[in-house]
């Protein structure tokens, strides 16, 4: 009786733990993401961690094991049943688990609020900037989007509007701004709003030129269904309407939303929203 009353507590923990780690690996996808997820589960790791470890409790194992299981579980899943490349973006938030539970290993009642402290920064960085970065490398393959003199090359695209005309990209000393984006892609009309504030600060800059430029799922495809897509905004939209491998060994996007900075037919800067607008408060405004 008493193993039976021990199996079912364990059970009943595990269950528990499980709901609460399903929930926290969920603050990954939309309308949360990544960066929200490392806190979440910084924090968690850390302060139930610490609490097994200090909190007088009977039948430690039992806890430890319900607690560590569903998400030990939840990282080798992600690892060999995800895409890789889908995988890699959700490291550094899966991996933040990890952290926390180390930092509430060593940590003590004496450091418990520093170390409270520093994660909470970390956290708020993470949410801010850090996540950011982490996209911008693994899509545009740079942390900031700022290309070097051996990264950058040329642009040789076409590109139109919906009724065919080609769109005028060779004005000297001009930088051309060009947010690449897909139908089928929820993070490109996300980043839409922070453009189309862009659009209005720029567009009556000479120096500027904004389009979002959109990459048909097939060249034969009615332009104006995209165009209509984006009608509750200002700023232009024109089309690339070749294929995606021509795209990516043209431009070397292989994401969506990617966006390009262009100057002289040179590609200078490749990555999201996020760090464009950095890179646009400190190098064009």
């Amino acid at each position: 009786m008493k193993y039976f009353l021990l199996a079912v507590r364990f059970l009943f923990l595990l269950f528990v733990f499980m709901l609460l780690s399903f929930a926290i690996a969920r603050l990954g996808g939309y309308p949360f993401g990544h960066h929200i997820k490392f806190g979440v589960y910084l924090f968690y790791g850390f302060l139930v961690t610490y609490w097994l470890k200090h909190a007088a409790l009977r039948h430690k194992a039992l806890w430890w094991a319900a607690f560590l299981l569903p998400n030990v579980a939840f990282a080798v899943w992600y690892f060999y049943t995800i895409h890789f490349q889908f995988f890699q973006l959700a490291v550094p938030s899966t991996l933040a688990f990890f952290m926390g539970l180390a930092a509430g290993w060593v940590v003590d009642k004496r450091t418990f609020y520093p170390v409270l402290v520093f994660l909470a920064l970390l956290s708020w960085w993470v949410y801010k900037d850090g996540y950011a970065y982490w996209l911008n490398k693994l899509n545009q393959g740079t942390y900031t989007g700022k290309l070097n003199n051996a990264e950058r090359k040329k642009l040789d695209i076409f590109l139109t509007d919906s009724k065919g005309h080609p769109v005028d990209l060779s004005g000297p000393d001009v930088y051309y701004v060009l947010d690449f984006w897909s139908s089928s892609c929820g993070e490109c009309f996300r980043e839409f709003p922070v453009y189309e504030k862009f659009y209005h600060e720029i567009k009556d800059n000479p120096r500027i030129r904004f389009y979002a430029v959109n990459v048909p799922r097939h060249p034969m495809d009615d332009l104006k269904e995209y165009e209509n897509l984006v009608k509750d905004y200002t700023f232009p939209v024109v089309f690339y309407s070749v294929d995606r491998k021509t795209l990516l060994e043209k431009t070397d996007i292989n994401a969506f939303p990617t966006l390009l900075v262009v100057k002289n037919d040179t590609v200078i800067f490749r990555g999201r929203s996020h760090t464009f607008m950095k890179f646009y408060r400190r190098y064009l405004k």
